[in-house]
């Protein structure tokens, strides 16, 4: 008892105890900086609009022909044909292969041939693609993407300004090719529209879509009625919550200690690491003591998979935490941090579910469709307990029915469900 006392104590003093967290309270300062955002004015919050607007045109159901459809995100390129057949889409075929420059640094002109060559096989069939592409993109009114940078996996020079669907247009007509009607999108746009292709046939549509990533990062997107379609929120950047000190120890160990506040609390790129910073905390507090001489040091930082495993397994996990707290007899001590830790980042996503719902002012008994997109929000069952915890308790502040979807290869068909939305209206 008294250990757990002293635990709990640890946890309120650095503000890391998910009880610290007011949902009311917190939500609220969330969907302030929100609502700055789509006025244009100063937040953490920079509300990209999509110009995607699945509900400003007849139903998609409605569509005829075939797609192409792109999931150019990590390492692979998918590409693939949808139909739409008796009011339901479904895939005609699909190719994957490797992402052009993951495996070495190319130029901008061989970047974009190598693209063309994978799709080239599917390019004869529609003159209408969803183009998903998980790196920083501006996209403009006309659905066109600017590309802004790329992430370290992805080495391509001088792509930086480079405007997507115009540069591949170019290189399809230097191919023989007809010029295309491409649509492109983010991977968190394209998780939402991806519950538009799982809905049955004769399924009533939703009051309203949320789609949420929690994988490497963490992102957000919705409905806005005052940007008139789906808004990116980039709601890993919100910085307006109350914030641990160790959060912000933590982050002054990353590369951009000021950038991408919310999404170190809760992402798998860096709960290794944000467990590691607590672990070391407690250890220099005396929670526990470590027989080696470098002490929890010795682990030399942490994964996000060592840590899940943890948190599924306790002293039963195979990953290197529960092996390092098995030999040092620490379990008892160690697990609570790291559930603590845990159901603290749960809690953070339904402050920002929460106050997209309150800004959507959805009437009771209304229902939500949140397709979630993201290998750490499925890693784990208890993970997904907690979740559903919290889930039940909003749906009993608000009255609305929250339906979580998991959508397999929601990119890949969020993009062609942008496809069809785009099909008619600019053909």
């Amino acid at each position: 008892m008294e250990g757990i006392k002293k635990t709990e104590a640890f946890l309120r003093k650095h503000k890391m105890d998910p009880q610290v967290l007011d949902l009311e309270r917190e939500s609220g300062a969330f969907l302030r900086q929100l609502e700055a955002g789509v006025r244009g004015e100063v937040s953490s919050l920079k509300m990209i609009p999509s110009y995607i607007d699945p509900f400003d045109s007849d139903s998609i159901k409605d569509r005829t022909g075939k797609v192409v459809a792109v999931d150019a995100g990590g390492t692979n390129l998918r590409t693939a044909i949808f139909s739409m057949k008796n009011k339901r889409l479904t895939v005609v075929r699909q190719e994957r292969g490797k992402m052009p420059g993951t495996e070495e640094p190319i130029s901008k002109s061989l970047f974009f041939e190598k693209m063309v060559e994978k799709m080239n096989g599917f390019l004869e069939e529609s003159d209408d693609v969803g183009f998903c592409f998980s790196y920083p993109v501006e996209i403009q009114p006309d659905r066109e993407g600017v590309i802004l940078s790329l992430t370290k996996e992805l080495q391509v020079q001088g792509i930086e300004g480079t405007k997507l669907a115009q540069t591949l247009n170019k290189v399809f007509e230097e191919h023989g090719k007809k010029k295309k009607r491409i649509t492109v999108l983010n991977d968190t746009v394209a998780t939402l529209l991806s519950a538009f292709a799982d809905e049955g046939s004769e399924q009533e549509p939703f009051d309203s879509y949320v789609g949420m990533i929690v994988g490497t990062g963490q992102n957000t997107c919705y409905r806005e009625k005052g940007l008139k379609g789906i808004v990116n929120v980039e709601s890993g950047g919100y910085s307006g919550f109350t914030r641990g000190d160790i959060d912000r120890s933590f982050a002054q160990k990353t590369k951009d200690p000021n950038g991408q506040i919310f999404e170190k609390a809760i992402s798998g790129a860096y709960l290794g690491g944000l467990t590691y910073e607590l672990l070391l905390a407690a250890e220099r507090e005396s929670l526990f003591s470590i027989t080696g001489k470098a002490g929890i040091e010795a682990l030399q930082g942490l994964t996000a998979k060592e840590v899940v495993d943890f948190y599924q397994h306790g002293e039963k996990g195979a990953d290197r935490l529960a092996d390092f707290c098995r030999k040092e007899d620490i379990v008892r001590q160690a697990a609570p941090l790291v559930e603590a830790l845990i159901h603290r980042s749960v809690k953070l996503l339904w402050i920002n579910l929460y106050a997209i719902l309150k800004r959507l002012s959805l009437p009771k008994g209304a229902s939500l469709a949140l397709p979630v997109e993201g290998s750490l929000f499925y890693a784990s069952e208890k993970y997904l307990e907690i979740f559903d915890e919290y889930q039940r308790d909003i749906e009993g502040r608000t009255g609305v029915k929250v339906q979580r979807m998991k959508i397999e290869q929601a990119s890949l068909k969020g993009s062609a469900v942008a496809a069809f939305l785009y099909q008619k209206k600019e053909g």
